[in-house]
């Protein structure tokens, strides 16, 4: 049973929503630019104030741009998927996809469960990234990095599930959130240190350059799951 108990239903629901928003993001930006143009056509002399409203309203509109964007993207692939055109070629993988966007509640359950059970993939994900940091020593072996990847993964879990229970048990999201956020760096940067015997200006670099390897890397699992739910 997942401790966050995610239920997440994306039905025709969650589609009409998208759309919702689709118009009235587009409804504020026409507005936005009549009156960026109602500005340009009252001939009123530019001063300091003048010139904010119109800062103020090109950034408005590039906001609301950018957001419409982001809606036509969601749509465009929900239409895609809806009517069957993401084929690949490969007839397990295309019948996975069709299930998938028929039932999504079902594919994020799918994909919950999926993540449990194949979690150990990290670890052979991650080795080969904590490998790069120490390519051209010979002192560390792949069983050294294994053994760091275990104990930070065992970390991460006891983290998360301890920030979980803090949010059942009340704890704010003031406090939750710059845990999240700068925790998990910290304990990275005094691992490596430790670990690999390091100086505190090397640690930090390999500290910067693991946290980007482990988007790679979740990136990399997330992709697994998704092919892993499809094939299944």
């Amino acid at each position: 049973m997942s401790l966050t108990n995610l239920n997440v239903d994306l039905d025709s629901e969650t589609r009409a929503n998208v759309e919702r928003s689709h118009a009235q993001v587009v409804r504020q930006l026409t507005a936005a630019r009549a009156e960026r143009a109602a500005l340009d056509a009252s001939g009123v002399p530019r001063d300091a104030a003048r010139n904010r409203q119109v800062g103020a309203l090109d950034r408005r509109i590039a906001g609301l741009r950018r957001q419409e964007r982001s809606l036509e993207a969601t749509e465009s692939f929900t239409s895609a998927a809806q009517g069957g055109r993401l084929k690949t070629g490969w007839a397990r993988f295309d019948h996975g996809v069709d299930k998938f966007s028929e039932n999504p509640g079902l594919a994020l359950y799918k994909l919950q469960s999926n993540g449990y059970k194949f979690s150990w993939l990290l670890i052979p994900l991650s080795v080969p990234f904590v490998w790069l940091l120490f390519f051209w020593t010979r002192r560390y072996r792949f069983y050294d990095h294994t053994v760091f990847v275990t104990y930070s993964l065992a970390f991460m879990s006891l983290f998360a599930v301890a920030l979980t229970v803090g949010g059942f048990a009340g704890l704010s999201a003031a406090v939750i959130a710059p845990a999240a956020v700068f925790i998990p760096p910290i304990h990275m940067f005094r691992q490596l240190k430790q670990a690999y015997q390091l100086h505190w200006a090397s640690a930090i670099l390999r500290t910067f350059l693991l946290i980007n390897f482990c988007w790679i890397t979740a990136t990399l699992f997330f992709v697994l799951l998704l092919g892993i739910g499809a094939l299944g």
